[in-house]
Formats: C-alpha cells, sequence, structure tokens
C-alpha cells in the first residue's frame, strides 16, 4: 500500500474490529477476519477501498493455489464485512443455484461484487 492507503487503512481498521465485536463472532473468528484484511490490504500495491474486480480475481486465485478453501473464505467474508460495515459499498449477489450467500460458488461471485461498487 501507498503511504496514503496506508494511514486511510489504519484511520479505518478500528471500526473494522469495533464492527466485527459488535457481530458478536468469536474471538478466534474476529482474528480471522481481521487478519485476512490486513493480508488483502498488505498483498497489493492499491489501496483495499479502490481494488479493482482484476486485483480481486487474482488475489483470490493465487490464494486458492496455495491454501484450502478455509483461508479462502475468510478472506471473503474478512473483505465484505470490511467494504460493508466500513466502507458501506458492498453489494451482494446470491449463488443461482442455491440462492445461498456463502458456500460453493463465492469465488464466482467476488469480482461481481466488487465491480459494482
Amino acid at each position: 500500500m501507498t503511504a496514503l492507503s496506508d494511514t486511510d487503512f489504519k484511520r479505518r481498521y478500528p471500526s473494522h474490529l469495533k464492527h466485527l465485536r459488535l457481530k458478536d463472532l468469536q474471538p478466534r473468528t474476529i482474528e480471522a477476519y481481521a487478519r485476512a484484511t490486513r493480508r488483502i490490504g498488505a498483498n497489493s500495491d492499491h489501496p483495499i477501498d479502490d481494488l479493482s474486480e482484476t486485483l480481486l480475481t487474482d488475489y483470490f486465485t493465487e490464494l486458492r493455489e496455495s491454501h484450502s478453501w478455509s483461508p479462502v473464505m475468510l478472506d471473503l467474508y474478512g473483505l465484505e464485512l470490511y467494504y460493508t460495515h466500513v466502507l458501506h459499498t458492498w453489494r451482494r449477489a446470491d449463488t443461482p443455484a442455491t440462492g445461498r450467500t456463502y458456500g460453493a460458488g463465492t469465488e464466482d461471485r467476488l469480482p461481481q461484487a466488487a465491480a459494482t461498487r
């Protein structure tokens, strides 16, 4: 991240943690979502609130190639909560086959959701 985007992220990050706690999540879940958000931000040269569809697709593709689905989903959920509660920009897209928001097919929805910001 650039110095300016790093400053913006550091300013918004405490709000992200507050929202995670307000959701009454378990401490380990809060840490996993917070770590995921930090990892996504650290993995890009762009501000976390300005990641393109291509950058997000590349990030999650690389993560999936090196990790099991569990960390991929944690990163997706952490990013979704950051965008929803801190940036107020996430638009959720349901999986056509199940109508569920999470689960199989999430990797196909992420670029779509991020691109509609």
